[in-house]
């Protein structure tokens, strides 16, 4: 037990502890209240808020598009109107399980713990219920379903709609495109000291413009990625993998070229202009095979999803043909495409980009894994780190462009963080996942801890080695975008841990709960909990006198200046 004067201030901070989903005061209307009757209400509360939230929803989307059908003008502003509420009722679902989650695992979870007295069960939770009766049994049913809807179905239900708003897909394209370009200025750096390595063609103009990473992804040629790739691991060039990705572009090529002599009447025959050869493909060792293969950070992404977001296009341009058409005009623009494609700007049209040759896409992805792979191999040595090493990125809502302006990818962005984005905005993209692993964490020391134990020394230490664990990986991966916020997180862990150490010490009998260190003891937790909660308005405070600072302050260099002093040292 912890010392009195801990207890009673526990006690007293025990309204924070806000049961969302329980109805207040009812234990003093009903005194008679049980507690499957409490279980019975958190179980049948979040359905009721979710039924009543849907219903509202389909009202109002019925009510706006009928009103868009009696007002043709008016039928785009009413679909946006009804876009934004459906946004706004999922964020606010999202908000309400993730709040009662922690409440909800442990009412569920407290049906299944009983305790032992005198030979005879009784729940923990309530010690007037005996366990294993037929009463008791009903309600354990009740509870193993709402086991499977709260704290396994919430954490799942987060984690679908992460993926069913490409947030897997959009962070690996985001680090892809980051990666990309710090290649890019590595090789920039490596061509100012060795002057015989080969520009890389229409980078330059990228270069001076905004230097946005995915406008580089998209339309880096095939010609600039074979130059890098030929510098840094040479090795992917004579690969079977890439020899077939040019036997795919020389066939293509004599196709096109034979279909316009046989359109110009060169083949009185009329004959097919593949005949007698069978159509490229590629085989099972594929570039997109071996790239989902071995790139083991891009493993569980598909590479279609990739193609999908690897465009500057606006989203209307989506609906184009992703291969030419037949006729003379496409064929000659294919024509153009096998033939002139490599050297095309990089500031070419969209149209280009759109049509691009499926060998020159494979032949894109294939140079661009290979890199990666040799950023996994080599981006951590020294002469490669201070290029290589990327910042955290963060996750943009695009809410300063049209919606004609986005870009696939961005407009991607902008539904997935509208809808989804309470769950993944906190955390920098590559951690997007780290509020399920952190509901995981909640599940464990709200709800399942109970079941070690209950008030010895081993479910404190339990606690401990939980706590040490997943703060050592808060402070590894830093999972957090806002570094303040991170801060506070790590704080949080660290005074959780030392309330849980200092209490293993009380369990153990270290500390005498009678004796003066008793009053340490309560100062100091009090100390660790008041910085908790100190720190973040502090910061919040000096953060907001820096900013006011800044404005009148000089801007410092850009992205692009930097790059500039790289190439003059």
């Amino acid at each position: 037990p912890w010392p009195s004067s801990m207890d009673w201030i526990l006690n007293f901070a025990d309204f924070v502890n806000i049961p969302v989903f329980a109805l207040p005061g009812l234990s003093c209307i009903y005194p008679n209240v049980d507690f499957f009757y409490v279980v019975s209400v958190y179980f049948a509360t979040p359905i009721l808020i979710g039924m009543y939230t849907f219903l509202l929803y389909a009202l109002v989307a019925a009510v706006l598009r009928a009103r868009g059908r009696r007002n043709p003008e008016g039928a785009a502003a009413a679909a946006a109107t009804a876009n934004k509420f459906k946004s706004h009722t999922i964020r606010t679902i999202l908000a309400m399980l993730f709040l009662g989650y922690p409440s909800l695992s442990a009412k569920m979870l407290a049906v299944f713990n009983c305790r032992d007295i005198h030979g005879t069960y009784y729940l923990e939770a309530d010690l007037d219920i005996e366990c294993y009766t037929s009463e008791h049994a009903t309600y354990q049913s009740l509870a193993a379903l709402g086991l499977l809807l709260y704290p396994i179905g919430i954490p799942l239900s987060f984690l679908c709609l992460m993926l069913r708003y490409k947030v897997r897909t959009l962070s690996t394209y985001k680090y892809r495109c980051h990666m990309l370009q710090n290649i890019v200025q590595h090789y920039i750096v490596d061509q100012y000291h060795t002057p015989s390595l080969p520009a890389l063609p229409g980078v330059q103009e990228l270069l001076d413009s905004k230097l946005q990473p995915a406008l580089l992804y998209a339309r880096i040629s095939a010609e600039a990625l074979r130059h890098m790739v030929d510098h840094y691991t040479p090795e992917a060039m004579d690969r079977e993998e890439y020899h077939d990705i040019q036997s795919e572009a020389f066939n293509h090529k004599a196709d096109v070229q034979t279909g316009e002599r046989n359109e110009g009447g060169d083949d009185p025959d009329g004959a097919s202009p593949s005949h007698g050869r069978p159509k490229p493909r590629l085989d099972k060792k594929s570039s997109i095979r071996m790239a989902m293969d071995s790139v083991t950070a891009f493993a569980s992404v598909d590479l279609g999803d990739l193609e999908e977001l690897d465009s500057d296009e606006p989203h209307a341009a989506s609906n184009a043909p992703h291969a030419p058409a037949r006729g003379s005009d496409q064929r000659h623009k294919s024509s153009m495409l096998a033939s002139t494609g490599s050297k095309r700007s990089l500031l070419a049209s969209g149209s280009w980009l759109v049509q691009r040759p499926q060998h020159e896409r494979h032949e894109r992805q294939y140079l661009i894994n290979a890199l990666l792979q040799w950023v996994e191999a080599h981006g951590k040595s020294p002469e490669h780190r201070q290029f290589l090493t990327l910042p955290k990125i963060g996750w943009d809502k695009h809410k300063d462009k049209a919606p004609q302006e986005l870009t696939r990818a961005e407009e991607q962005e902008r539904l997935a963080t509208s809808r989804v984005g309470f769950i993944f905005m906190m955390y920098h993209a590559s951690t997007w996942w780290y509020e399920i692993a952190d509901l995981l964490r909640k599940l464990i020391l709200t709800g399942l801890v109970t079941f070690v134990e209950k008030g010895s020394s081993t479910q404190v230490a339990f606690g401990v080695v939980v706590c040490f664990v997943v703060l050592f990986v808060n402070l590894d991966i830093s999972p957090m975008y806002n570094t303040n916020v991170n801060r506070v997180a790590n704080i949080a862990l660290m005074e959780l841990y030392a309330t849980l150490f200092l209490g293993l010490l009380l369990k153990v009998d270290t500390i005498d709960e009678e004796s003066a260190e008793s009053s340490l003891f309560t100062a100091l937790v009090v100390a660790l909990s008041s910085f908790v909660i100190l720190y973040p308005a502090v910061s919040f405070l000096a953060e907001s006198y820096l900013k006011r600072r800044s404005k009148v302050a000089p801007k410092g260099s850009s992205r692009l200046e930097t790059l500039s002093s790289l190439q003059t040292f």
